[in-house]
């Protein structure tokens, strides 16, 4: 078959391998020329064993009027998407996590098959620490997780300070950048076609696409894959469906450490939601915020203090590291934040691949594998796929 993957992020970029691997001739549309910048300025932490925890109706309603550390909703944002904050404020933005637990495990396994396979240099670094002011905080995560236990001097020694206790998990952080550039380069191999700089838009005909619009050039497809992102939502109007998601960004900043070892593990700092660590000898990288505020790119001097202050408080030698790059991505995100993958409704070969929200990096196999699976009349056995379909909003 000939498919058309619209969207050339990590996501889409997986479902392509996947495709690929079963025989299916692949093209990729993607506006972007160079690099999918909510690909590359995200967290790059593997790590399903910490899942994203639910955010209380308290913080939601706080949250719209004015920033609550990480989490900001803008008022404007709520007016324009009544639908969305109805629905998430009926879930509580919670009750999720079993179903996210039970994919990224499943993609955790994916991960260790593609990099033992493909041999791609993504920086990996193995061990991750999600770390706590309290040292109760992190003894009972560690019995949650089924994980070690770290006291704040064995903390302390990894590069930290001012944390009672954590839990160090035996899965790993990549490089976002590194991982996406391994992946065009794979499927460049595989001979998979990359056509780049051209908004993608489905050429529907009743039920069934055509193929994909790239600017004015129909590229024709028996299935379509929309892998857009926090994009999707535009796309899937072609079709007639709306799969209700919407963009919530997060900072990244890059740093150089002039070559110095800064910290020994990547981290999840659980209390002020910042996530952070060490590529290599010479990239270190933080990330935070949870923002619905649309595509809006520039970010305060006062929130990125936010960050600055908070790794300085706890980062030994933060002070030997200079500030490289700053970047905005968007997530993809549902108002029940759960993905939205399956065959959208009322069509006969148009799939959604979406909606990964905070965990796009984690999910991106096994959402790549289930729609690959669903377009080649495969079962993804063990998968909750029911609790993802599309179908919930149509």
């Amino acid at each position: 078959m000939k498919v058309v993957v619209v969207g050339g992020g990590v996501a889409g970029m997986f479902s392509s391998y996947y495709l690929s691997k079963m025989g299916h001739a692949v093209t990729i549309v993607d506006k972007d020329v160079d690099r999918d910048r909510s690909s590359i300025f995200n967290a790059g932490f593997i790590t399903p064993s910490f899942p994203s925890s639910g955010i209380g109706l308290g913080r939601i309603l706080a949250a719209a009027f004015r920033p609550q550390g990480p989490l900001y909703f803008s008022l404007v944002q709520v007016l324009k998407n009544p639908g969305w904050f109805s629905a998430g404020l009926r879930n509580g933005l919670s009750g999720f996590e079993g179903v996210i637990h039970s994919l990224g495990m499943k993609s955790l396994s994916l991960y260790k098959e593609f990099f033992d396979k493909e041999g791609v240099d993504v920086d990996l670094v193995r061990g991750v620490l999600a770390l706590f002011e309290l040292e109760e905080n992190g003894k009972k995560t560690a019995d949650v997780v089924g994980c070690k236990f770290v006291g704040s001097k064995e903390i302390e020694e990894m590069g930290y300070r001012g944390f009672g206790g954590g839990a160090l998990v035996d899965e790993f952080s990549v490089n976002p950048l590194k991982l996406y550039s391994e992946l065009r380069r794979r499927l460049t191999e595989m001979g998979v076609t990359f056509r780049l700089g051209k908004e993608g838009n489905l050429k529907i005909e009743g039920k069934r696409a055509e193929g994909v619009l790239a600017g004015t050039d129909l590229i024709s497809a028996d299935a379509v894959v929309v892998a857009a992102g926090a994009g999707s939502r535009p796309v899937c109007r072609g079709a007639g469906y709306d799969p209700r998601i919407l963009p919530a960004r997060g900072l990244a900043m890059i740093y150089s450490t002039g070559g110095e070892e800064i910290v020994e593990h990547p981290a999840f700092f659980e209390d002020l939601g910042i996530s952070l660590g060490q590529h290599n000898r010479e990239t270190f990288r933080m990330t935070s915020y949870f923002e619905l505020v649309g595509f809006k790119e520039g970010f305060a001097e006062s929130r990125k203090e936010y960050i600055i202050n908070s790794a300085r408080e706890h980062i030994t030698n933060f002070g030997r590291m200079k500030l490289v790059q700053e970047g905005v991505g968007f997530r993809p995100c549902a108002p029940d934040q759960l993905p939205v993958i399956g065959k959208i409704p009322g069509t006969d070969n148009v799939w959604i691949a979406s909606g990964n929200c905070r965990e796009g990096v984690i999910l991106a196999p096994v959402t790549g594998t289930i729609v690959a699976n669903m377009i080649s009349d495969k079962e993804s056995a063990g998968l909750p796929v029911n609790e993802i379909s599309p179908g919930r909003f149509a």
